[in-house]
């Protein structure tokens, strides 16, 4: 089974320091994790990818 971006971002930032109400992928919710991400977890493990995933969200919004 193939995870889809959004799906895999929910499941990267179950494992982050977000605020719950920020992890669900919503354009609104996109922008600012994409602003506020790193603030707290830059030194994750998964910070790069997470950060690609939602800047490949932001490229491709008109397909949410």
């Amino acid at each position: 089974m193939t995870l889809t971006r959004i799906e895999q971002l929910e499941q990267l930032l179950q494992g982050m320091v977000v605020p719950e109400a920020r992890r669900v992928v919503t354009p609104p919710n996109v922008r600012w994790l994409l602003r506020n991400l790193m603030i707290r977890n830059g030194d994750h493990e998964h910070i790069e990818q997470a950060v690609e995933l939602l800047k490949a969200l932001v490229s491709r919004r008109t397909q949410w």
